[in-house]
């Protein structure tokens, strides 16, 4: 007999109610919508629960018990059929839904409502099974079996078509101009040797057209395939008069991919009659921590020993010389990949040799806007017309820095610095300010259009939006903190302050020294008071010996109204230690609180195991953070300035390890904010707002991309009335005029602090 702890109460058979029942096989007598009384009937064995009420009665369908009949099997082979357990590693079921709502989950709890189990994506339905996720249907063989393969392994698609890169037509393009001498009669009619420059002759070209080897077209999407030939195009001279380009693609559309799907083009095919391959030797210039991972791509993509690489990573200045001088004497190593830093100390090796690089590529080609640095000025001294240039924010600060990427990528096809400044940059700034006439603003749409003319020939951008059919959902929050009392207390007794008060009416300069202090004190109260062991405090709180201790730098150590902080620090006790064993007091500040809820509320079990990668522009909230993990026993990491680069791509992959123990990823904005794959963690955090939103918005691409199974988070922990909030403002009105960037002027910097009086 089946007994209850507790009578069911009356409920009432909705439409949702109804369709469940209904699903699983269940008769409900008509004329009885609400009933207390169930009776259950199987084989003959009644189970009844008296209440008041209708006394309905819900009868389940009995069991019948059939005969096995062979011949129904088709011979028997069904029985001979490998055991599959049934709708694993499935996301769609295609022809089968009827049967994939009543089919067997062994036991697993669904974990969605019976709404989102009837309409699934597209129309078709999905059953939720733990481990899966319902809107990535995941295409199945033709067959329809079930696929039990590790979902981490690389899967090229079953059919890809062939990618055309050139194409051998009557007219054929891509070989460079040939150098002829002719006799030409000059202005006296006298017959004169004159050298003149042609295309190259028919004859010279390849007899057949030219694809894409499969060892890497096989894994590119439907936009990387239109990415690598775009660039094929440009560097081969196919679409103008130059052999360079920027493929300025968002952050995690695949540019790495679609560079390496180029280099091997480029060495393993040739469009000359002989069959000569179009490139030796190539150099891929990049961050020093992405050396490593560029490596790692060549063998992910093309295989082992496909491609012969060199990475100059933490290597001697002599062996450094000799890796150089290796590369460039033979050509059994056909791709040098090296570090912005290292290529500007030894520009004068590479340029012993003629003709030493084919292909250059430059990753995180923004490094690149000053034109007058060490690091630019070296790499265009390399005699190399080919060049890539591959940046997720083309467009920073102003169009001086866009000049410099254009001008580095094809020199002269702008002008002169001093023709752009004069006939394009020029009436595009007066066009755009607010007392501009009518036909400044005509004259200013008339230049855009024509330099958009121009560029967009080797220029290429296509939004992440393109990632949202391939990748999970991603979710972007501003999260808004308020001061902590203390914080508060603090925050008012620096803009009161004289000094800070003359600062806002401009009676004093230097005015980003107190923005810098304010801006650490809305991280945390002890990243500008620490207490150390001198100086006797006078406040009565305790008798003994501390020291006041202000933020590391000089600068900020003079900002005014400083001294007199510690007065607002409560009483700290000494038994937790001091300095780096010290306790973390994340109460004190209200986004080192937030941020301490949310990773505790994220490691509870049954939340689906997430890491978090934070990301903060100050190593001293990097040791709070840090000590805060440690403190909390959260296995961390940390990636700042001084990590060595085969350290840094060892953090990486074990972060990305799903059986690592690692919880939390620290990283430097500054240090590894650009081009490192995060993939094994799906929470973000932006700790603190850039004064560059170009620099948040590469930090905040570190997740979500490709390789990503899990639905992201970005948090982006703003302080509410504080200056963070003005420069969130500020850049968000930036990124609205997509165009020209105003830059960070002193008056800019003034507006900033009268709004933070007011507040």
């Amino acid at each position: 007999m089946y007994t209850s702890a507790r009578r069911p109460s009356s409920i009432t058979l909705t439409g949702r109610n109804k369709q469940l029942i209904k699903c699983s096989g269940l008769h409900v007598p008509a004329g009885r919508p609400q009933c207390d009384a169930f009776e259950r009937k199987t084989l003959g064995t009644e189970n009844r629960f008296r209440g008041t009420g209708c006394g309905g009665i819900i009868r389940s369908k009995p069991i019948t018990v059939r005969p096995f009949d062979a011949s129904a099997c088709n011979g028997g082979n069904v029985l001979r059929k490998k055991f599959q357990r049934p709708m694993m590693k499935r996301r769609a079921y295609d022809q089968r839904t009827e049967r994939a709502l009543v089919s067997a989950s062994l036991g697993v709890k669904r974990r969605f409502g019976m709404n989102k189990l009837l309409s699934g994506k597209r129309g078709k339905f999905v059953v939720p099974v733990r481990g899966i996720r319902p809107e990535q249907p995941k295409d199945s063989d033709e067959s329809g079996s079930e696929s039990d393969e590790d979902d981490g392994k690389l899967k090229p698609p079953k059919v890809w078509e062939p990618l055309l890169l050139w194409e051998r037509g009557e007219e054929p393009k891509g070989l460079p101009d040939t150098s002829v001498t002719k006799q030409e009669p000059d202005e006296y009619g006298i017959l004169t040797n004159v050298v003149r420059t042609v295309p190259a002759p028919p004859d010279a070209y390849a007899s057949q057209s030219q694809y894409a080897p499969d060892v890497v077209c096989r894994w590119l999407r439907p936009h990387q395939r239109e990415g690598t030939a775009f660039m094929y195009g440009c560097v081969m001279r196919q679409r103008g008069n130059f052999e360079g380009c920027i493929l300025a693609d968002d952050m995690g559309l695949g540019k790495t991919l679609q560079s390496v799907a180029l280099i091997v083009t480029l060495l393993k095919t040739g469009i000359t009659r002989n069959g000569k391959p179009t490139a030796r030797r190539v150099l891929v210039v990049c961050p020093c921590s992405l050396v490593k991972n560029w490596e790692g791509e060549f063998v992910k993509w093309c295989g082992p020993n496909v491609i012969s690489t060199m990475a100059l990573a933490e290597l001697t200045k002599k062996e450094v010389e000799k890796n150089i001088d290796f590369f460039l004497s033979n050509t059994r190593i056909s791709v040098l990949i090296a570090s912005y830093e290292c290529i500007r100390t030894h520009i004068n090796r590479l340029n012993k040799t003629a003709d030493s690089i084919d292909l250059m590529v430059c990753d995180e080609a923004h490094r690149l806007k000053n034109a007058d640095n060490q690091t630019s000025m070296a790499l265009a001294s390399l005699p190399c017309r080919r060049r890539v240039l591959l940046t997720g924010t083309p467009m920073q600060n102003d169009l001086n820095e866009f000049y410099a990427m254009v001008d580095f990528t094809n020199p002269g096809i702008l002008g002169c610095p001093e023709d752009f400044r004069r006939y394009f940059l020029g009436p595009v700034l007066r066009g755009r300010e607010p007392d501009a006439t009518a036909r400044q603003k005509k004259i200013m749409m008339e230049k855009q259009e024509e330099m958009a003319n121009i560029v967009n020939n080797f220029i290429l951008r296509r939004i992440n939006t393109l990632n949202a059919q391939h990748l999970p959902p991603k979710l972007v929050q501003v999260v808004c903190c308020r001061l902590t009392d203390m914080q508060q207390n603090m925050y008012q007794h620096l803009i009161n302050s004289k000094d800070m008060q003359n600062q806002i009416a401009g009676k004093q300069e230097n005015c980003l020294n107190s923005i810098q202090l304010l801006m650490k004190l809305c991280n945390h109260p002890s990243l500008v008071v620490e207490e150390g062991g001198d100086t006797t405090k006078s406040h009565g709180r305790r008798a003994g010996k501390s020291v006041v201790k202000y933020s590391e730098d000089k600068e900020v150590a003079e900002t005014p109204g400083r001294k007199e902080l510690a007065q607002f620090m409560p009483h700290m006790e000494t038994a937790g230690g001091r300095g780096n064993s010290a306790p973390v007091r994340p109460e004190w500040s209200g986004k080192m609180f937030v941020l301490y809820r949310l990773m505790k509320e994220m490691r509870k079990p049954g939340n689906g195991g997430d890491k978090i990668v934070i990301i903060s522009n100050y190593t001293q909230t990097l040791d709070l953070i840090g000590r805060m993990c440690r403190q909390c026993s959260w296995g961390f990491c940390r990636l700042d300035g001084s990590v060595g680069m085969k350290k840094r791509q060892a953090m990486v992959d074990e972060f990305n390890d799903p059986e690592s123990g690692l919880i939390a990823f620290l990283l430097s904005s500054k240090a590894g904010g650009c081009g490192i794959n995060l993939i094994g963690g799906n929470r973000l955090v932006l700790f603190d707002p850039d004064w560059n939103p170009a620099v948040d918005k590469q930090a905040a691409a570190r997740c979500w991309r490709d390789g990503q199974r899990k639905r992201c988070f970005t948090y982006r922990f703003l302080t509410s009335g504080t200056v963070e909030e003005k420069i969130f403002q500020r850049y968000a009105c930036m990124m609205v005029h997509k165009g020209v960037f105003s830059k960070w002027s002193q008056s800019s910097i003034g507006s900033v602090l009268s709004w933070i009086s007011c507040r």
